[in-house]
């Protein structure tokens, strides 16, 4: 006869794998009770009020009623805990209880049939390949143990989709007490059931985490972070990228921070709080300690922020992002020709700056002197020589600046950014004067009138070539002169009547 397969379902009402009779070890269903597995003593005839009642399993007296084994089986998949999976064990090891005589406590029945009222949903599985291989782990609990990847080749040959560390984290979640989770560095986790590695291993119980695990993690997060190469001499902007910042990070702390706050993936939050960590440990400046400090400077401008975040761990020193300031300036002023490589510019194309400011503004009208405002525009070209070559990166920064020393710092003053020439010249700005007759010989009333003039003749020359282009009988021009003369003059005079 072909062997059966491990793990298959003979019956219809059973809901986990059937075992065989033989692989309930220990179990006697005529001398201990189905449920709390205790033994069922007879009654004692000198105290028979301390007698706990025992009654045999047997079919319902009612016609067509279902059998016990096919009610106990309904009362465990509804509790659906730990000891609910053990009396479906015993239930499965034989195929009738009343032809095996099980007995059973009427206490102990009454409490099973009550349904925890807080049912624990963790313990639910809607992977099916998982509650296979959950049924097989009960199946064989008292009898082996079992590591991490063979677990998950069972899980693999039962249809699973998941992976080793997925798999794992579901299955020991929903096992919870039952099994205990040995770890070796460098090798697979095994797991078994507390019953049974109880009786192989000695387990000891602390309120604590053991401290050689926790000084082990500390030591190899320390030497991670102080082993990450690192420049005092120089501000690599090209460092600034997620891809860079997360190289230049403990692996191992970003990793534990990741799983605290994100479920175990790299996110801002996890990387910007495992360089703070970073940076107390090893007092050295990073992308998050030096970029935050220098971005809250530039947008709020207060040295007591800084110094606060600075005393809890955040940002740089004040000094620190001082002299970043400092540097950068100088650089930019100094370096201009590798600023415009930066900036994609060819040795055609000089780099421009623009400078925009508003002013007080006096126009003298016809009506009369006015006050308003107006923009003033001041734009600088560089001179395009001063680039060698156009060989850029669009996208990619490169640049890096020099970080000044303590000496260069003094030096330099309060310069922290590129100098601006500002305007000081008045500050209202007089209009030029109007033309006058003392100066040009001509009335200010002539030189109006000659330009009402001038605009007049040019509307009409406009009117004449338009009726040349639209019109079938166009008149010549002195005609339509001579028309447009008599129209306006009509006007008048109605005007006038009026």
């Amino acid at each position: 006869a072909k062997k059966r397969k491990e793990g298959l379902i003979e019956s219809d009402d059973a809901p986990v794998a059937r075992m065989r009779r033989s692989q309930v070890i220990d179990f006697d269903f005529k001398k201990q009770c189905l449920f709390c597995g205790e033994a069922c003593e007879p009654v004692n005839p000198k105290h028979p009020d301390r007698w706990d009642r025992v009654v045999q399993c047997e079919k319902m007296g009612v016609k067509d009623a279902p059998p016990f084994k096919s009610i106990v089986l309904q009362y465990c998949e509804d509790r659906n805990d730990a000891w609910s999976r053990e009396v479906a064990l015993r239930c499965h090891g034989v195929h009738d209880l009343s032809a095996a005589e099980a007995q059973y406590h009427i206490r102990c029945y009454d409490g099973f049939r009550k349904i925890p009222a807080h049912t624990d949903q963790t313990s639910k599985i809607d992977d099916e390949a998982l509650q296979l291989l959950v049924d097989q782990m009960y199946t064989n609990r008292k009898i082996c143990t079992w590591t991490s990847i063979e677990l998950h080749d069972k899980y693999v040959g039962y249809g699973g989709q998941l992976t080793r560390k997925q798999m794992f984290t579901k299955l020991v979640t929903h096992l919870g007490d039952d099994v205990v989770v040995l770890s070796i560095e460098g090798c697979a986790s095994i797991v078994g059931f507390r019953e049974y590695v109880s009786n192989i291993v000695k387990i000891s119980e602390v309120d604590t985490v053991d401290e050689e695990n926790e000084d082990a993690l500390v030591r190899k997060i320390t030497t991670e972070a102080r082993g990450i190469p690192f420049n005092n001499k120089k501000y690599d902007l090209g460092d600034f990228t997620h891809a860079k910042t997360k190289q230049q990070t403990s692996a191992t702390l970003l990793r534990l921070i990741s799983k605290l706050i994100a479920n175990g993936e790299v996110t801002k939050a996890s990387l910007s709080l495992s360089q703070s960590i970073q940076y107390c440990i090893t007092n050295t400046r990073n992308q998050t300690t030096l970029g935050l400090g220098v971005k809250l400077h530039h947008k709020f401008g207060s040295s007591d922020l800084i110094h606060i975040l600075h005393e809890h761990g955040y940002t740089v020193s004040y000094d620190e992002v001082l002299r970043f300031r400092k540097s950068a300036a100088k650089y930019v002023s100094d370096d201009a020709a590798t600023l415009h490589r930066m900036m994609g510019l060819s040795r055609t194309v000089g780099v421009i700056f623009g400078w925009y400011d508003n002013f007080d503004l006096l126009v003298s009208t016809p009506n009369g002197r006015r006050e308003t405002h107006a923009m003033a525009t001041e734009f600088q070209v560089h001179p395009a020589g001063i680039i060698e070559n156009c060989n850029t990166q669009p996208g990619i920064s490169t640049l890096i600046i020099p970080r000044l020393t303590t000496k260069q710092s003094k030096s330099v003053g309060n310069n922290r950014a590129i100098p601006l020439m500002h305007y000081t010249g008045p500050k209202k700005v007089m209009p030029p004067a109007v033309p006058t007759s003392k100066t040009t010989g001509i009335k200010y009333a002539d030189v109006c009138a000659q330009q009402a003039s001038l605009v007049a003749a040019q509307e009409k020359d406009t009117q004449w070539l338009n009726s040349l282009c639209q019109e079938q009988d166009a008149m010549e021009w002195n005609g339509f002169n001579n028309q447009q003369s008599r129209s306006q003059g009509v006007l008048k005079l109605i005007c006038l009547v009026l």
